[in-house]
């Protein structure tokens, strides 16, 4: 344009020649260089280190997000909590805590079973309408504070009841109970005793002239009379289906009894 200067309208403009990696890549650009065309290229700088998950490698290394630190993670509720840690995919932080899996609620156990806040301990794991806080065995309704003892060859009393510790013994008042008789001795049935075993001594530790019989009903006749000034001592305990307890003694040791059978003669 004959105004002494040679060239200096020239724009310069980005080509698709390119350089550097990651977060240093750069286009190059046209210049005009002692009236040649030509490209130059200057990578970006890196960044320190590459901790960032954003997806770019900011350290240009060819990696990206390579130096992202994990840290701790927690899950899930209950019996479902759970730890993991973060992780880095592909430009966004995650978490690689999986949680439990519920089961359903089980008395008394202070534990949310089925992860469910809403949802509380059963109460009666068993169905006995004790509470799991009361009853010393929820997983089985036939024992239970104050239940009846059944010839089931379990204790079904808990701690504090008469006749814990003891075995399908019976309980209640036994003794002569017609009136007017002294010689039917029953006793309170037992639930599922089909039979029951009566002992006679005539010491108080069954260890003198003991006998023993068998009776399908919760009595027995003896149809012989103590001599005068002779005292007959008398126990009782299921038979079948399960053999139960002779009781305890004053010292609360439970009794044990070892006697002959019963002459036919006697009782019946």
């Amino acid at each position: 344009d004959c105004n002494g200067q040679a060239d200096e309208d020239f724009v310069p403009t980005t080509t698709a020649t390119t350089c550097g990696v990651g977060a240093c890549a750069a286009l190059a650009v046209t210049a005009c260089v002692n009236h040649l065309m030509t490209e130059t290229c200057t990578p970006g700088a890196p960044a320190a280190n590459d901790a960032t998950c954003d997806g770019i490698d900011d350290d240009c290394s060819g990696q990206a997000d390579e130096d992202f630190e994990s840290t701790s993670t927690s899950c899930g509720v209950g019996a479902c909590q759970s730890t993991g840690g973060t992780a880095c995919m592909i430009g966004v932080v995650t978490s690689t805590c999986i949680p439990g899996t519920p089961s359903p609620e089980t008395g008394c156990d202070g534990i949310d079973n089925d992860c469910n806040p809403a949802t509380p301990d059963v109460l009666d794991g068993d169905g006995d309408a004790a509470t799991c806080k009361t009853d010393c065995d929820d997983s089985d309704p036939s024992i239970y504070p104050g239940a009846p003892e059944i010839n089931d060859a379990k204790d079904n009393q808990c701690p504090g009841d008469l006749g814990y510790r003891l075995i399908d013994e019976t309980s209640g008042d036994s003794g002569f109970h017609a009136p007017g008789g002294k010689s039917e001795y029953s006793w309170p049935a037992q639930i599922a005793a089909s039979s029951y075993e009566v002992a006679v001594a005539t010491s108080p530790d069954f260890a003198n002239s003991c006998q023993t019989a068998r009776t399908d009903e919760p009595q027995w006749t003896d149809v012989e009379l103590p001599n005068a000034g002779e005292v007959f001592y008398y126990l009782n305990r299921p038979a079948t289906p399960f053999a139960g307890s002779w009781g305890v003694r004053s010292s609360r040791v439970e009794r044990t009894v070892s006697c002959s059978a019963l002459a036919p003669s006697r009782g019946r």
